[in-house]
């Protein structure tokens, strides 16, 4: 799990966005790929980050939305790729704890 707009690392294997929008400034040899589907809705962002829902509502609406059919094979082919290769998840929120990158690597691991 990494920022975005931290420079790429060697260790970093294969870089994968998981943002709904691309993020600005950053350039494309940053990243590897793109998985949008994996980014919570946009209505689910604009919530939270305003403030109208709070964490742990986003974490519940977030982990059923990755329950639907696309986002469900998307989680699996990347579980997939990651126990071949290293693999970090990008996403652009400083506190990690507090991003569904957090919630989608609970998921990758199960």
């Amino acid at each position: 799990m990494r920022r975005v707009r931290e420079p790429r690392k060697p260790r970093d294997g294969k870089r994968v966005l998981v943002m709904r929008y691309w993020p600005r400034g950053v350039k494309k040899d940053q990243v590897d790929d793109w998985w949008c589907d994996l980014a919570p809705t946009k209505e689910l962002i604009h919530g939270y980050k305003q403030g109208a829902i709070p964490w742990a509502d986003f974490a519940r609406s977030y982990v059923k939305q990755m329950r639907s059919a696309v986002p469900k094979q998307k989680i699996s082919e990347l579980a997939a790729q990651a126990r071949k290769r290293k693999i970090s998840v990008l996403c652009d929120c400083a506190d990690e704890t507090r991003c569904h990158r957090s919630l989608l690597k609970k998921m990758l691991e199960a």
